[in-house]
Formats: C-alpha cells, sequence, structure tokens
C-alpha cells in the first residue's frame, strides 16, 4: 500500500496557471519623424509566453500633445518634437512603451538681398526650421553658385571676386532649396561738395574766412 501511495504522488506534476500573466509590445521603443505615425503590436501572454486570445487591450498617450495613439495601437506624431510615453493595459496588466518624436527639417529661411563690396567677403547664414516652424540647432547646410563672379565655400563665406550686379546663391539641406540673391555695387563716389574745415558755421555755412593783410 505504501509502495501505492508513493508512485501515486511521484506522478503528479504541478499546475501552471494558464491566465494572463504579462502584456508584450514591439516594437519596445517607437522613434518617429514629425507628423509621422508608427505601429505598435501588443498581446497578452500566460506564464509560459504563450499568447492568449480573447484579451482585451487599451492604448493611451501619456502626452497628447506630443502623440496620439488609435485604439489597435497606431502612434502618430500631432506635431512638436519631444518624448512621450505610450501606455498599454489588459486588465490588471500594464506596461509602457516609450515615444520620441525627432525634428524633422521643413523650411529654410535666408535673409536677403545681401550686399557684398567687391573684393569684400561675408558670411551668410540659414535658419533651419521644423514641420512647426522651431528652430533646428546645429542643422548643417551647403552653399553653392555657379556665378564666377563670386566665391562660395560650402559653409557660406561668400567673396565678390567680379564686377558689379546681382547674382544667385544657393543653401541646401538634404531636398530642401533656396536661393537668395548677393549684390554686388558699384563703389560710392566722394560727394562733389564738402563743408570747409577753415568755414565757420553759425546756424548754416559761411564762406571761409579771408586771410588777414599784412
Amino acid at each position: 500500500m505504501l509502495a501505492i501511495l508513493l508512485a501515486s504522488c511521484g506522478s503528479d506534476t504541478p499546475t501552471v496557471p494558464s491566465g494572463p500573466a504579462a502584456i508584450t509590445v514591439t516594437p519596445t521603443a517607437l522613434s518617429l519623424q514629425q507628423h509621422g505615425t508608427g505601429q505598435l503590436t501588443a498581446q497578452v501572454v500566460d506564464a509560459q509566453g504563450t499568447p492568449l486570445s480573447g484579451q482585451s487591450l487599451a492604448f493611451t498617450s501619456e502626452d497628447p500633445t506630443l502623440a496620439l495613439v488609435t485604439p489597435t495601437g497606431a502612434v502618430t506624431s500631432v506635431g512638436p518634437a519631444g518624448n512621450t510615453i505610450i501606455t498599454v493595459e489588459s486588465g490588471s496588466l500594464r506596461t509602457w512603451v516609450s515615444a520620441s518624436i525627432a525634428q524633422s527639417p521643413a523650411t529654410l529661411r535666408t535673409d536677403g538681398p545681401i550686399v557684398v563690396l567687391a573684393g569684400a567677403s561675408r558670411q551668410l547664414t540659414t535658419s533651419v526650421l521644423d514641420a512647426v516652424g522651431s528652430p533646428i540647432p546645429d542643422a548643417q547646410v551647403t552653399y553653392s553658385s555657379t556665378a564666377p563672379e563670386l566665391s562660395v565655400t560650402p559653409s557660406g563665406l561668400v567673396t565678390a571676386l567680379g564686377p558689379p550686379g546681382t547674382f544667385a546663391v544657393t543653401t541646401e539641406l538634404g531636398s530642401l532649396r533656396k536661393t537668395l540673391q548677393v549684390i554686388v555695387p558699384t563703389h560710392p563716389t566722394a560727394p562733389a561738395w564738402r563743408r570747409s574745415r577753415s568755414a565757420c558755421s553759425v546756424g548754416g555755412w559761411r564762406s571761409p574766412r579771408r586771410a588777414r593783410s599784412t
């Protein structure tokens, strides 16, 4: 009888709960461009990692001003760059996914026209704005010109080489391009009249003082 009981006890295996144990989400982190959309795929699994069917899932965005999420897990950037958290819930289970929205260059802004005297140099500048009009720090643009009257470095140092005129310089960043005007003026001439250093002026112009007779 004892042997039968021992054999009976030895054949018992522990029962593993097959209910919901965790939520898995892919990708584990989401990177978006401004106004871009990404998809989260979530499922409820048991303690063995086996997916369970028929489990409800809810998605919420911690910051709806940055990103919105649909009931099916589609995350869309509202516009501004930044970071937020997407929460995924099923019953008492909960997990989180980070969503990062990176600035996307959308507009090049330049001052112009630019005046450069013949033989002189001037540094050009361009502001790069993202999809909502915010500046993108340290964005690197390149400059070029087909005008032989100008020397333009890729970093935007323009030197007027030739005769006066109006010439085009192009600034680029990826697929963005903008043309600005560089004006090389004629050298200004001195006025024909000058104020005499020897003249006295009290309320107006007077003739130069006459030399004293000896």
